[in-house]
C-alpha cells in the first residue's frame, strides 16, 4: 500500500506542480454544490438539496461518463426521455433523484434498492441470502433495466425506470453499498473529518473523496467526469466489461474487507478513527476507478437496452 500511496502522490505532484491533491489553485474552488449549481441547473421543480458528495457529485459524474461513453442510438433515446421529465434536463444530475424522493410513499419499495448487505467473510453475493425480502440494488437494477425494455411500458414509466437505472448502478459500485448488515454498510461505524467530527464511514466513503478531489482540482462534476472518462484506458473497457451487477457487488463487497476496514483499523491505531488527507490520498485511486467503472457499465448497459448502432 505505501508504494502505492508513493506512486499516487508522485503522479499528483506532476499534474498539479507543487500543489497538494487537495489544495485548490488559487481562484478556483468552487462553492459549495458548485458541482450541481454552476454547470447544469435541473429545471423548475425538485432542486437537489446543496450537499457535493457521492450521492450528488458522485451520481451526476457517473451518468454524465455515461453519456459520453453511449452509442447514438443510447443517446437518442435517453434524450428523447429527459426531453419530457419535469425535473430534469441532463442525465448527470438526474441520477441524483432517486436520494430526492426516497422518502416519499410511493417510493418507499425502492428504499432498500440503495445497497445490499453480505456477511462478513462471505465468497460473494447471494440473492437467497442477501436479497432474502426486500428488493435489493443488484434486483433493482435488473428490474429497471427490464423494464426499459419494456415497449409497452409509457415514456413517464420509463424515464422514471431511466433515474433509477442510473442511480443504482452508481450505489452498487460504492464500496460500502455492499456491506455488512451489522454496521448498515458503514453507517454504524464512527468516524471524523476536518470539520466534523460526528460522522460515520458510509458518509465518509459516500462524500469525503470526492469533495475533497472536487475542490482540489477545482472543477464541478461535468468537467470532472470529462476528466475521468478521457483517461479510461482501451485495456479497461475490455477488462470491466461486464453486464452482471452481482459482479459489480462482488467488487465493492471485496473493496469493502479488504481496503474500507482495513482503513478502519488503521485510523483507529493511528489518528483516533479521524481521516483526513492523507486517507484521500490512499483511496482516491480506487474511488475514481469506481466512478469510471459504474459510468462505463452503465453505458454498456444503455447500449445493450436501446442499441448502440
Amino acid at each position: 500500500m505505501r508504494n502505492k500511496v508513493a506512486l499516487l502522490a508522485i503522479a499528483v505532484g506532476l499534474s498539479l506542480g507543487s500543489r497538494s491533491v487537495l489544495e485548490a489553485p488559487a481562484g478556483t474552488r468552487p462553492a459549495p454544490g458548485a458541482e450541481l449549481r454552476g454547470e447544469s441547473r435541473p429545471r423548475a421543480g425538485r432542486i437537489p438539496p446543496v450537499s457535493p458528495v457521492w450521492w450528488e457529485a458522485g451520481h451526476a459524474v457517473v451518468c454524465d461518463i455515461a453519456g459520453r461513453e453511449v452509442g447514438p442510438a443510447a443517446r437518442d433515446a435517453v434524450r428523447a426521455l429527459l426531453a419530457i421529465d419535469e425535473d430534469y434536463a441532463e442525465f448527470g444530475p438526474s441520477c441524483y433523484w432517486p436520494d430526492v424522493i426516497r422518502d416519499e410513499p410511493r417510493y418507499r419499495d425502492f428504499v432498500t434498492a440503495h445497497y445490499v448487505n453480505l456477511p462478513p467473510d462471505a465468497d460473494g453475493f447471494d440473492a437467497a441470502r442477501d436479497c432474502p425480502r426486500t428488493l435489493c440494488a443488484v434486483e433493482a437494477i435488473e428490474l429497471f433495466a427490464g423494464r426499459l425494455r419494456d415497449p409497452t411500458l409509457s415514456d413517464a414509466d420509463r424515464v422514471v425506470a431511466l433515474k433509477f437505472l442510473g442511480h443504482f448502478v452508481g450505489d452498487l459500485h460504492q464500496p460500502l453499498h455492499a456491506g455488512y448488515l451489522a454496521d448498515r454498510g458503514g453507517n454504524d461505524v464512527a468516524a471524523c473529518i476536518p470539520g466534523d467530527d460526528d460522522t460515520n464511514l458510509h458518509a465518509v466513503w459516500d462524500g469525503f473523496i470526492v469533495n475533497r478531489r472536487l475542490a482540489a482540482l477545482g472543477l464541478g462534476w461535468k468537467a470532472y467526469g470529462e476528466r475521468l472518462q478521457a483517461d479510461i484506458r482501451p485495456v479497461e473497457r475490455i477488462l470491466w466489461r461486464t453486464l452482471d451487477p452481482r459482479v459489480w457487488a462482488n467488487e465493492s463487497y471485496a473493496l469493502t474487507e479488504d481496503e474500507v476496514y482495513a482503513e478502519v483499523d488503521r485510523g483507529a491505531a493511528e489518528a483516533a478513527g479521524c481521516f483526513g488527507d492523507e486517507f484521500v490520498l490512499r483511496h482516491l485511486e480506487t474511488t475514481e476507478r469506481r466512478l469510471k467503472q459504474a459510468g462505463y457499465r452503465l453505458a454498456a448497459l444503455l447500449d445493450d437496452i436501446f442499441g448502440s448502432a
